[in-house]
């Protein structure tokens, strides 16, 4: 899985993101250089999933991780969400838009509100600490 992603300043493609299905890690690729500059572990291996970018950050989804969210510019993991879900993913009209292959739904989440829910709560998965991700 591939997603560009644009510099804040200038709307040209500085670099791509790719989505490695085998250790579930997230590789940045320098679009100028063609080789690989950055690649963080999200442990999220397995078949499909999907990437896109949207609000400064890339997002993904895999099977039981339906949600990943790394900062574009540093390449950092800020948090995730587990659960059911986790087949395809699209941002647009400030939302995020989910899929759940074996729910059968389409998820709408607000684009902000997600990535604020994330930035107060942090990467700790427990229930009492998971952002909310409830449909708006």
């Amino acid at each position: 899985m591939v997603a560009p992603a644009r510099d804040a300043e200038c709307p040209v493609i500085r670099t791509h993101q790719l989505l490695n299905q085998g250790d579930g890690s997230l590789t940045r690729v320098d679009a100028s250089a063609t080789h690989a500059t950055k690649t963080i572990a999200l442990e999220t291996p397995g078949h499909g999933g999907d990437i896109a970018f949207g609000g400064g950050m890339i997002w993904t989804t895999v099977m039981k991780t339906p949600l990943s969210m790394i900062d574009a510019k540093t390449a950092t993991l800020r948090c995730q969400w587990t659960g059911a879900g986790g087949d395809s993913l699209g941002i647009g009209h400030g939302a995020i838009w989910l899929t759940d292959y074996h729910g059968g739904t389409v998820s709408r989440f607000d684009l902000d509100a997600t990535a604020h829910a994330c930035e107060n709560r942090g990467r700790d998965d427990s229930p009492s600490s998971r952002p909310n991700l409830a449909q708006r």
